[in-house]
């Protein structure tokens, strides 16, 4: 081999590295940054969680609420109180463009039900009713295309498992997938409920589903499991089948059919 083609091919291997790393697009998702924790105190419970603290920028966020008195009387005449509300903007890197992905925003709220919950079905019962209501009328004047799709039955709710607590979950979008809303579910008391939502907001570049698989799991997964519910009653966590032994939905409902 002649040394001008020796050269040619050695300028075209490293070329072709450079272009490589040019091109390379590294994710500059906020699941890496490192999570700060935050404790919400309940009359009864605590919550203990973690979060990024890169905020986006474009959405100013109220203080997070740290103390909930769920014997205030106002909890029955408005039933759902927000505690945090925050959103991170998330960018796909290289070094000659940046690619925007989207927005998660994360919501925490408190719910009282008039209606006295004993076990995870019956919450469910509760949950499906508020979601009925909300969104079976408005649907009806709804263009299809736009039409919100929720848990119709207690088989689209399922359980995800975070230090030892069980916790409700069930998902609700638009028919047109351009956005969705994951959220998972614990009792606070036999008439409250804790709700930690992540509203998934894909740009127009990307597909929701994409982005759950690229970005959002990873998230959420960082933290849900830097969530901590602490019952200062420790046996309501075991009364209302939450803890790591119960048994699975599908083998309470059957049990109840019994």
């Amino acid at each position: 081999m002649n040394k001008k083609l020796l050269i040619i091919l050695l300028l075209g291997i490293t070329m072709s590295g450079l272009i490589t790393k040019l091109f390379a697009i590294s994710n500059d998702a906020n699941a890496s940054t490192e999570l700060k924790q935050r404790e919400i105190f309940f009359t009864g419970a605590k919550l203990i969680f973690s979060m990024p603290e890169n905020f986006s920028s474009d959405f100013p966020a109220e203080d997070l609420v740290t103390q909930v008195n769920l014997k205030d009387p106002t909890f029955k005449t408005r039933t759902s109180h927000l505690l945090l509300r925050r959103w991170w903007d998330f960018t796909e890197k290289s070094f000659l463009f940046d690619k925007q992905m989207g927005t998660i925003m994360m919501s925490i709220t408190t719910h009282y039900s008039e209606t006295s919950f004993s076990n995870r079905l019956d919450l469910i019962k509760i949950i499906h009713k508020k979601l009925d209501a909300e969104y079976t009328e408005s649907n009806k004047t709804t263009s299809s295309h736009f039409q919100i799709a929720y848990p119709e039955t207690y088989e689209s709710f399922k359980e995800k498992l975070y230090n030892e607590h069980r916790w409700l979950s069930y998902i609700i979008a638009p028919m047109n997938a351009s956005q969705a809303t994951l959220t998972f579910v614990a009792p606070l008391t036999t008439q409250h409920y804790l709700e930690i939502s992540f509203t998934l907001l894909p740009s127009s570049k990307i597909n929701t589903r994409e982005f759950e698989d690229n970005i959002s799991r990873e998230f959420l997964d960082n933290i849900m499991n830097s969530v901590f519910l602490k019952y200062e009653n420790k046996a309501f966590q075991k009364e209302l089948g939450l803890d790591i032994n119960a048994i699975d939905i599908d083998d309470l409902l059957l049990e109840k059919q019994e």
